[in-house]
């Protein structure tokens, strides 16, 4: 795994987040979710948004862009959800 960085970081208030990409770029050597392994370097996008609570992390969300690290493994989810949405 390399670890890329975040290119915008924000806080307002109790929030902060990061986000940007690709954040992080992964060797993919074994079978990922089903997949077969593929020995690529899918990267990763994320968001981060973080909640403080007094002086501590009281909440953190982190959101993938799924479709998009799907994509470079070869596998499209939008055009199966529309194949499944169908049936």
């Amino acid at each position: 795994m390399t670890l890329i960085g975040h290119t915008c970081c924000f806080a307002v208030g109790e929030f902060s987040g990061s986000f940007g990409g690709p954040v992080m770029s992964l060797l993919l050597a074994g079978g990922i979710t089903g997949l077969p392994a593929r020995r690529r370097h899918p990267a990763i996008r994320v968001i981060n948004v973080h909640c403080l609570g007094g002086d501590r992390l009281s909440e953190d969300w982190t959101f993938i862009d799924l479709p998009r690290f799907r994509s470079q493994q070869g596998v499209d989810i939008l055009a199966r959800c529309r194949v499944y949405s169908r049936t």
